[in-house]
């Protein structure tokens, strides 16, 4: 499942510099703050720290799905490259019995 990303860019020059443009533009920027809208937090700003599932909006989805429709909508990676887990091994920050273990109870 992967959702369209919004393009606030995407007005032509007219409607930059044409100010009898203003309302269509505000309509347009509303459009795509609420189809964005369920992608963010529910809550504002706050001053002490509280857990929140930023994949929220894919809790629906079995766990792998979910996080590789994350990244289609927010262009993170989901996991580290093979190169960045090589080079965890090679600095000892994972260990190969750790490895072993895993590969045996596969």
């Amino acid at each position: 499942m992967s959702h369209p990303k919004p393009n606030a860019d995407a007005m032509d020059e007219s409607e930059i510099h044409d100010h009898g443009a203003q309302p269509a533009r505000a309509g347009r920027l509303r459009k795509i703050i609420e189809h964005v809208a369920h992608l963010l937090p529910a809550q504002g700003p706050i001053e002490v720290f509280v857990h929140h599932n930023t994949l929220h909006a894919f809790e629906h989805l079995p766990f792998h799905e979910g996080v590789k429709a994350g990244h289609n909508v927010y262009g993170a990676d989901p996991y580290f490259s093979e190169d960045q887990f090589r080079e965890m091994l090679e600095s000892g920050r994972i260990a190969v019995a750790d490895l072993q273990a895993v590969l045996a109870e596969e």
